[in-house]
């Protein structure tokens, strides 16, 4: 679901309010895209927090979600492929 202000993001994702109001700008331009773009609602929510925190300056999440790691693992082989093609 693409956001249309803060208030609507921050409505449906209350860790969203710890963040500067410039963070919270580039985590719905970049939830947004990610999600016009075709994107899982997950990748796309990972994406958002991740511009988000840079953005501020906080470190990223040592956690990592099997979702991007599954994504790396896609890239790679898709990769490999053309490399060899």
């Amino acid at each position: 679901m693409p956001y249309k202000t803060i208030d609507d993001a921050e409505k449906d994702n209350k860790g969203l309010r710890k963040y500067s109001d410039k963070a919270k700008r580039g985590w719905i331009g970049s939830f947004n895209q990610c999600m016009a773009d075709g994107g899982p609602e997950d990748k796309c929510f990972a994406i958002a927090y991740s511009v988000a925190n840079k953005v501020d300056g906080r470190k990223p999440s040592t956690k990592k979600s099997s979702i991007d790691e599954e994504w790396v693992a896609s890239e790679l082989r898709e990769a490999g492929r053309e490399l060899d093609a």
